[in-house]
């Protein structure tokens, strides 16, 4: 199911307020979009924007 118009607007406003913290903070991170994220067992999900702060490094080396 596509979602409506208004989603992907909020979910642009959202995504740029969390990068504009992140550089305001002096934070490495990476963000994707759109990445379906697995996990044994589970159903697998699939965010509109994934940031990785954090495990930035690690995640690198399995992406790039």
């Amino acid at each position: 199911m596509s979602p409506l118009p208004g989603h992907g607007k909020n979910t642009d406003i959202l995504a740029d307020l969390v990068k504009a913290l992140l550089r305001h903070q002096g934070k490495d991170w990476e963000a994707f979009t759109p990445i379906t994220l697995k996990r044994a067992n589970q159903q697998a999900a699939e965010p509109d924007y994934c940031f990785y702060i954090q495990n930035r490094e690690r995640i690198l080396g399995s992406v790039f």
